[in-house]
């Protein structure tokens, strides 16, 4: 399955490119400067290991939901692409801000939060700063 995986990242980026609203996310990886990033210490985050192939990642402890705080953002990372570089080869360490949702009884509804979300319009890149932001 190797040519056929896209990561969350790329996704987020795709949905961007069409005008779909996806939460606030940032890919650390070694090329990365960790000091611009827009997440403020205390910002409610998921932190998520990607690698190939890597589909369920709850299972192998690499989704974790945390307050923002760099230090421990680079432990995870470092921990996680640790442990699992030996198997799925390593993408980066996806940061998103965390989004409180309420789940319609008997209906999956995980896939929703990222085509839900419209707290900042218009569609910008996760890079840009959007001016309709709270």
């Amino acid at each position: 399955m190797t040519n056929q995986f896209i990561s969350e990242y790329h996704v987020y980026h795709i949905l961007n490119l069409a005008g779909i609203n996806t939460p606030k996310n940032l890919l650390l990886n070694k090329n990365m400067d960790i000091n611009n990033c827009h997440f403020l210490e205390g910002d409610k985050a998921v932190i998520k290991g990607l690698a190939r192939d890597l589909w369920h990642k709850s299972d192998l402890n690499a989704v974790h939901f945390c307050d923002y705080n760099q230090s421990k953002v680079f432990a995870l990372d470092e921990e996680m692409k640790t442990r699992l570089n030996k198997e799925y080869p390593w993408i980066g360490t996806l940061i998103t801000e965390r989004i409180s949702f309420q789940t319609p009884s008997g209906i999956p509804s995980e896939i929703f939060v990222s085509l839900t979300r419209v707290k900042c319009l218009p569609s910008k890149p996760a890079h840009e700063k959007n001016k309709y932001c709270n």
